[in-house]
C-alpha cells in the first residue's frame, strides 16, 4: 500500500508540499519551548478568545467571493475576484474596527470582564489582514504555485513565533504584535511574488473603470456568498464555539490550556491537510473542469491524509501529558490531556477538510446547509453539557466536546463523499465507462 501511495502522481505533489511545510511547523513547534515559558495559560486563552472573534468574523468580510477565484473558468473573471474581494475586507475591516472599540469600551456593562476583550479595538485589522492573506492563498493555488504558498507559510511562522519572543516583555500584547505581523509578512511576500508572476499574462491587471465595475461582478457570482457564508460560519462556528461559549463556564486557564493544545493539533494540519489540500482543490478544479470523475481522486486524499495522520494522532493519544510536561513544563501537563483525548478528533478532522471543499467545486452548497446545521447543533449541546455539568474537569467535558466534534467531522465526510459518487454516475450516464477503464 505504501509503494502505491508513493508511485501516486498526487502523493507526490502532496509530499513535496509536505517537507517544506515540514520548516515552518518545525519553526512553530520549537519555538512552543519558548513561549510556553515566556506567557502563561491566561495569555494563551485571551489570544484564542481574539482569533475565535476574527475566525467568526472572517467569515463576513469578502462575502466568500475568495472561493471563486480557484473555481471560475476565466483567468480575468478570477483576477477580478482578487480586486473585488480586496475592496469588501476593507470597507466590512472599517466597521468591524468601530464595534471593537465599542465592545471594549462597554465590556463590563454587558457582563464581560475588560482583560477578556483588550484586543477587541484590533478586530478589524487582524480581520483585514487575515483575509488579505486568505485571497492570496486562494489565487496562488489556482496557479498552482505551492512553492509560494510552502515559503509564505514558514515567513508567517517566523512573523507569529519570532516576534512573540522577541517582544514577550510586553506580556500577552507579544502574542497579538506576533499573530498580525504574520500575516503581513506573508501578504507582502505575495504581493512581490504577484508582479513577477502575472507579467504579460492574461492574469495581469486589466483597465476597470472603477468600483462600480466590481457591481456587475458581484452579482453574476453571487451563490457564493448566498449558500457559503451560512456554511462557512456554521463550520467556523463549530470550530471556535468553545472559545465563545466557554467563556460563559471555563476558567481563562482552561481556555488557555485548550489554546495551546489546539496550537500542537495545528501542526499536524499545517503539516499535512493544508498541502493535501491544496493539491486536492486545484486538481479537483480542473477534473471537474474538464468533466472527469472525482471519486479516484478523493479515495488517494482520504488514504494519503489517514496514513500520515494515524502515527502522530497515536503518539499524542499514548503520551500527550507526559510529552507535554516534559517539553513545556508542568503547567501544561493538562494541556496534553487535553491534546491526548482531542486526538482521536484530529484524525476525522484532518480527512474531512480536504473534501468538504467538494460542495464549493460542484455547486453544491445549498444541499450542505441542512447538514452542516445539524452537526453544528450537535458540537454546540457538547459544549453547552460539558460547561454545565463539567466545567472544572478537564477529561470528561472535553471528551464529551471531541465526541461533538468527531460526529460533525465525520457527517461532512460522508455527505461529501456521496456528493463526488453523484457528480462520478453521472459522467457514466453522460459518457459511458470511458474514463474508468
Amino acid at each position: 500500500m505504501i509503494k502505491r501511495i508513493i508511485k501516486d502522481d498526487f502523493a507526490k505533489q502532496v509530499m513535496v508540499l509536505v517537507s517544506g511545510a515540514t520548516i515552518a511547523q518545525a519553526i512553530s513547534f520549537f519555538s512552543s519551548l519558548a513561549t510556553s515559558r515566556l506567557f502563561n495559560p491566561e495569555a494563551f486563552g485571551i489570544l484564542g478568545f481574539y482569533l475565535s472573534a476574527l475566525g467568526i468574523s472572517g467569515v463576513l468580510a469578502n462575502g466568500k467571493y475568495d472561493l471563486g477565484i480557484v473555481v471560475v473558468k476565466d483567468n480575468a473573471a478570477a483576477r477580478h475576484l482578487v480586486r473585488l474581494c480586496i475592496v469588501l475586507l476593507f470597507l466590512f475591516s472599517l466597521l468591524l474596527t468601530l464595534f471593537g472599540l465599542f465592545a471594549f469600551y462597554y465590556a463590563e456593562y454587558i457582563g464581560i470582564s475588560e482583560d477578556k476583550v483588550q484586543w477587541m479595538p484590533y478586530l478589524g485589522l487582524g480581520v483585514f489582514l487575515a483575509g488579505y492573506a486568505n485571497v492570496m492563498y486562494m489565487f496562488y493555488t489556482r496557479l498552482k504555485k505551492f512553492k509560494a504558498l510552502t515559503a509564505a507559510r514558514i515567513l508567517e511562522s517566523l512573523g507569529l513565533n519570532g516576534l512573540a519572543i522577541a517582544l514577550s516583555f510586553l506580556g500577552s500584547s507579544g502574542l497579538l504584535i506576533g499573530c498580525l505581523a504574520s500575516y503581513l509578512l506573508s501578504i507582502l511576500y505575495y504581493e512581490y511574488h504577484l508582479h513577477k508572476l502575472t507579467k504579460d499574462t492574461d492574469y495581469s491587471p486589466k483597465p476597470s473603470s472603477g468600483l462600480k465595475a466590481l457591481y456587475p461582478l458581484a452579482k453574476q457570482y453571487i451563490n457564493f456568498p448566498k449558500y457559503n457564508i451560512f456554511l462557512s460560519f456554521l463550520e467556523m462556528l463549530q470550530t471556535q464555539s468553545v472559545y465563545l461559549l466557554g467563556f460563559l463556564w471555563f476558567s481563562t486557564s482552561i481556555l488557555g490550556w485548550f489554546q495551546f493544545a489546539m496550537r500542537i493539533l495545528q501542526v499536524p494540519l499545517f503539516l499535512v491537510v493544508k498541502p493535501i489540500g491544496n493539491v486536492f482543490l486545484a486538481k479537483a478544479a480542473d477534473q471537474i473542469k474538464h468533466e472527469t470523475p472525482l471519486l479516484p481522486l478523493v479515495h488517494s486524499t482520504i488514504l494519503s491524509t489517514f496514513v500520515l495522520a494515524l502515527p502522530i494522532a497515536l503518539i499524542l493519544f499514548l503520551l500527550g501529558p507526559t510529552l507535554f510536561a516534559f517539553l513545556f513544563g508542568e503547567t501544561w501537563r493538562s494541556a496534553g490531556t487535553i491534546c491526548s483525548i482531542m486526538s482521536v478528533w484530529m484524525v476525522i478532522d484532518m480527512i474531512r477538510v480536504p473534501v468538504s471543499q467538494i460542495p464549493v467545486l460542484l455547486g453544491q452548497q445549498k444541499q450542505m446547509v441542512i447538514w452542516t446545521s445539524l452537526g453544528t447543533l450537535v458540537t454546540l449541546v457538547s459544549i453547552l453539557v460539558a460547561g454545565v455539568f463539567y466545567s472544572t474537569a478537564i477529561v470528561p467535558a472535553f471528551a464529551i466536546i471531541t465526541s461533538g466534534q468527531c460526529l460533525f467531522a465525520g457527517l461532512v465526510i460522508l455527505v461529501t463523499y456521496r456528493q463526488a459518487k453523484i457528480h462520478d454516475l453521472k459522467l457514466v450516464k453522460s459518457y459511458g465507462n470511458k474514463y474508468f477503464k
